[in-house]
């Protein structure tokens, strides 16, 4: 692995120490590392409720950090997959051409 994703794999393997020391220090340098984040949050394949409604629709939102141009999310609840974008709007003017490609992009790869 090279970039920001060695942190993550270092991180099981450096002493509390490190920790403390290298936490503070990547958490400034985070923004340089990398400005996208993509994350996945599984929900449980079961009904949700509130009162007598059930939840039909996830709009995944994910946050961006301090730097992040751009976010993308994923939610899967029964059966279906739930896609969320986030971006600042000053570094990411074309966020509207990004979005109406996804769907096609995921046509062609369940051709």
């Amino acid at each position: 692995a090279a970039g920001p994703g060695v942190i993550a794999l270092l991180a099981d393997r450096l002493p509390p120490v490190v920790h403390r020391v290298a936490t503070p220090w990547a958490g400034r340098l985070a923004p340089r590392l990398c400005n996208m984040m993509v994350t996945s949050v599984p929900i449980p394949n079961v009904p949700f409720r509130l009162g007598d409604a059930e939840l039909r629709e996830l709009f995944p939102v994910p946050p961006l950090a301090p730097g992040q141009r751009i976010g993308f999310g994923i939610s899967t609840y029964r059966g279906v997959a739930h896609f969320g974008i986030n971006a600042d709007h000053a570094t990411v003017p074309d966020l509207p051409l990004l979005a109406k490609a996804i769907p096609v992009a995921l046509a062609e790869l369940l051709e």
